[in-house]
């Protein structure tokens, strides 16, 4: 698929939806998961490209903005809009903007298109932007200080990402408990 593929498909899928609506869950886009799991495991090596993704997902399971539902597609779209918006791979961006300032040198896109005994190619590939990301426990640390810390975000926008829905989900984050502690991350399949 040319970029010509990726933006025709991601703009017919997110026709209508905003970047919060991505953000916090309540676009209504298909999850990616349910109808790519048996071809991730069928053909571990592959690489997939976004388009070729979305382009398999189904049918919205509501109307944007009217209910909750939990879709990696949206972090999927969400990277995509990245790439068109600033023109730049969505690495070369993580990179300028958040790993490189941050001096996250453990965190990035694996080179070989996998994670060794974790998540193979044809899974990190498909899920991209919503899982393929591999860090150590020390930037780990490092991103939620700076993160939760006010080092990214403006302080109406961390408010913004840290106002959690009634199933504990914000933008990108999600009301924890650790340890009997209240708290905040995002927990994951991948």
């Amino acid at each position: 698929c040319d970029v010509g593929d990726n933006e025709s498909v991601a703009e017919a899928i997110a026709h209508g939806v905003t970047v919060k609506q991505l953000l916090s869950h309540t676009s209504g886009i298909a999850d990616l998961l349910a109808p790519m799991r048996d071809r991730l495991n069928a053909e571990p090596r592959r690489i997939w490209q976004p388009a070729e993704v979305l382009a398999l997902i189904g049918p919205a399971a509501f109307a944007p903005g009217s209910s909750y539902g939990y879709s990696n597609s949206n972090y999927v779209i969400a990277g995509m809009l990245v790439e068109r918006v600033t023109g730049n791979p969505f690495a070369d961006e993580l990179e300028r903007r958040i790993t490189g300032p941050l001096k996250l040198l453990g965190t990035g896109f694996p080179e070989n298109g996998g994670h060794p005994n974790l998540l193979g190619p044809s899974w990190a590939s498909a899920f991209w932007t919503s899982a393929a990301l591999d860090s150590d426990a020390s930037d780990l640390v490092r991103w939620g200080d700076a993160l939760y810390g006010g080092d990214i975000l403006s302080p109406a926008s961390l408010a913004s990402m840290l106002d959690f829905n009634a199933d504990g989900y914000g933008m990108g984050a999600e009301r924890d408990t650790l340890g009997g502690l209240p708290g905040y991350g995002h927990s994951g399949l991948l």
